[in-house]
């Protein structure tokens, strides 16, 4: 397999809960596959975007639409970048309470929707 093919599969693995297959042989290191993170993240903002589009296709209010558009999101990411919303001190804080508990378990974006 192409030595790039296999970058992008582990920036995919790393970053999305999206099937992404198995890596043949030795992975290759995490700083060589950096360039294709943000082809990950066009690819999954293009998912929330098709979701986005489909909702509204379907007769959804924009409000809903965008929220069904970042739970999409949020399914596509395993909530790992939802954290950043909670802020530094509130990670600290479930992570000395509970070493198991990982800040995606309580994502921030849940928090933020809530009032909308």
């Amino acid at each position: 397999m192409n030595a790039r093919v296999r970058e992008l599969q582990l920036a995919a693995m790393i970053l999305t809960r999206l099937p992404a297959g198995r890596i043949d042989g030795d992975a290759p290191p995490i700083s060589a596959s950096v360039w294709a993170f943000p082809v990950i993240g066009a690819a999954v903002g293009a998912i929330a975007g098709i979701a986005f589009v489909a909702a509204g296709w379907i007769g959804l209010p924009a409000l809903a639409a965008a929220l069904f558009a970042i739970a999409v999101g949020t399914l596509a990411t395993g909530a790992l970048h939802e954290d950043g919303l909670a802020g530094e001190d509130h990670r600290r804080q479930l992570q000395l309470a509970d070493p198991g508990v990982h800040p995606s378990d309580t994502p921030a974006s849940a928090k933020v929707a809530m009032p909308l």
